[in-house]
């Protein structure tokens, strides 16, 4: 439809998923002039990941093997997923709906861990450590 406008052009749209072409055209007298440009809109959410084991982001334990669980909301594959532990990468995590495990060995002493997510619209990051202190709470009795 033709519109007569000195200036600037505003326009309120609604974008759909995906991407939105845009191509404008305008002559006067002189001559014709267009463009096109495109938006790519991704309706999603960042990742938001929450501890679950450990619950804390210290906690000290007495048993090296342990199993990882987190929850990790917006993200649709494990590969959307990194956890290191003291900075070497784990494989073998499972994602089941927003429920990540994974079972880990401990070494004796502080376990520090990192976990990423990112899924394309976002990203989080999220630090603990499991302190490993084998036969912590038991004291050992001489005869």
């Amino acid at each position: 439809f033709p519109v007569t406008i000195y200036g600037q052009l505003t326009a309120t749209v609604t974008l759909n998923q995906g991407a939105n072409t845009f191509y404008l055209s305008a002559g006067n007298n002189c001559g014709t002039g267009a463009e096109t440009t495109s938006v790519n809109f991704a309706n999603c959410n960042p990742p938001v990941i929450a501890l679950v084991s450990p619950a804390n982001a210290l906690t000290n334990v007495s048993v090296a093997a342990y199993v990882i669980g987190l929850n990790v909301q917006n993200v649709s594959n494990a590969s959307e997923i990194s956890l290191t532990q003291n900075g070497t990468a784990l494989t073998g995590l499972t994602l089941a709906g927003s429920s990540v495990t994974l079972p880990v060995i401990l070494q004796e002493g502080a376990n520090a861990f990192s976990v990423n997510a990112n899924n394309g619209c976002g990203f989080d990051q999220n630090s603990f450590t499991i302190n490993y202190v084998p036969n912590l709470g038991y004291s050992r009795k001489k005869f």
